[in-house]
């Protein structure tokens, strides 16, 4: 049997045990298991985590339960500032540290920022080193759709610390549902996230932990892309991190790509996995694979076989209502090159999927824009059906001209009247107007088409 295999059976044999005790107890001998064993602890918390009745101090890593074990003791005082910036209030805490509201407090200018500190009994090597590599991150990207880093040290008290952009808004999904926004709106908001994440791409970096609570949308609609935590660098000399240092699983299970279940290689195609998943909730309501209650033993099965319905077909009619329409015409609206898109983005093998989120981000844009996508076979009535869609007004204005041209010509061609009438029309230029829009047809229909992903299966 396998190093995995064995501990995840030991792991099963303790947990329903553990799934009894009260919450305080539980962690207690969580950080008592951490303490002797580091892996086990790891594979417990998570399969607490994937526990339906699991809540509150699951739905954090072991790292946050022996960290809480070890706050509880020790009682530290916060100082009121750290580096340059004055505490507000606490307005989050992970798994590796403690987010708080901040503002500059060196007179130079009125700031306020999203502070993130190393939790106190965090700092092993592992962990600092991966705060650390957020923080550089962070530091590296400048995109408007990315929180902004704008500093970064140790504290007095030696705890590692950096300073971000302060975000005041709401996540994605809850943005989308608010504000009632259409198909469209959703899927544009979606393309903007698509861009941050392309950048982040584009210098070697894979997020790993695309969901709602990471993108918060602002007053102004502008998303921003937050956490990058258990962000991974790609390269000849990154690190294999499928794994955190502590055995746990790097990701969020609800989003997580199917190779991030199996600890399979990560790549740029993983975050187009978030982003297709992301986009079937913001469209449908619903997540694509039910993955919360699902045992670790059953979220691995699942990884390996799933399949995905086409989002028009899991539309719900209350998300129906908040896109002010009726289902009937919301599905319509998906179905075709939109269910294609989501589809090709949520494929189970990473060679499937649009490489990257530029990729991802382009095929969309071509759905906005009535093009033909790139996810789809080519052919050229789908091309000429295309086009017609973003032609209707010249399109329709030629199809009255070649009717009118029709019946004038079954009109009796002795009538002088007649003939005149036709020779007015072919003069016309609204006729001149629908013959190059015709021709225009024809060309698109035989133009070669954009390199596109392989056709899901």
């Amino acid at each position: 049997m396998s190093t995995v295999s064995t501990l995840n059976s030991r792991a099963l044999s303790l947990f329903d045990d553990l799934v009894e005790l009260p919450a305080d107890e539980r962690a207690a001998r969580l950080a008592e298991t951490q303490a002797s064993d580091p892996a086990l602890a790891a594979a417990l918390i998570e399969l607490l985590r994937a526990d339906a009745d699991a809540t509150g101090v699951l739905d954090r890593g072991v790292e946050a339960i022996v960290a809480d074990v070890v706050d509880a003791g020790a009682a530290p005082t916060l100082p009121a500032r750290i580096g340059g910036f004055t505490l507000l209030r606490s307005i989050g805490r992970g798994g590796m540290g403690e987010v708080w509201l901040a503002q500059r407090g060196d007179g130079a200018y009125r700031q306020q920022v999203a502070l993130k500190l190393l939790k106190r009994g965090m700092d092993s090597d592992a962990v600092a080193a991966r705060f650390v590599q957020e923080r550089r991150i962070l530091a590296e990207l400048s995109h408007p759709h990315i929180a902004r880093f704008i500093d970064g040290g140790v504290s007095d008290d030696g705890r590692l610390y950096f300073a971000m952009e302060y975000v005041a808004g709401v996540d994605l999904v809850t943005y989308a549902v608010q504000q009632r926004l259409d198909v469209r709106a959703r899927v544009g908001l979606l393309v903007a996230v698509c861009d941050a994440v392309a950048h982040a791409q584009a210098h070697l970096v894979v997020h790993r932990d695309l969901k709602p609570s990471n993108i918060l949308v602002d007053a102004d609609g502008q998303p921003r892309v937050l956490d990058f935590g258990i962000a991974k660098l790609l390269g000849a000399n990154a690190p294999d991190e499928t794994l955190t240092q502590t055995g746990v699983l790097a990701m969020s299970p609800s989003y997580a790509a199917p190779e991030q279940v199996l600890g399979e290689s990560i790549s740029t195609a993983t975050d187009v996995y978030a982003l297709g998943t992301l986009l079937f909730q913001m469209l449908t309501g619903e997540l694509p694979q039910q993955r919360q209650a699902l045992s670790l033993e059953a979220l691995v099965a699942s990884a390996r076989s799933e399949q995905t319905v086409a989002p028009s077909q899991a539309l719900r009619r209350a998300i129906t209502s908040a896109h002010g329409s009726d289902t009937a015409r919301v599905r319509r609206e998906i179905a075709g090159d939109l269910d294609t898109i989501v589809l090709t983005a949520l494929q189970r093998e990473p060679a499937r999927r649009y490489a990257n989120a530029a990729a991802l981000a382009d095929d969309l844009r071509r759905w906005l824009d009535a093009r033909p996508i790139a996810a789809r076979p080519d052919t050229a009535g789908y091309r000429m059906r295309k086009f017609v869609a973003r032609n209707r007004l010249a399109v329709g204005s030629a199809s009255a001209v070649l009717l009118a041209l029709l019946a004038g010509w079954r009109w009796p061609c002795g009538r002088p009247a007649s003939r005149a009438s036709r020779r007015r029309a072919r003069r016309s230029p609204i006729a001149r107007r629908s013959a190059s829009t015709l021709s225009s047809a024809c060309a698109s229909s035989k133009a070669t088409s954009p390199s596109r992903p392989p056709e899901p299966a």
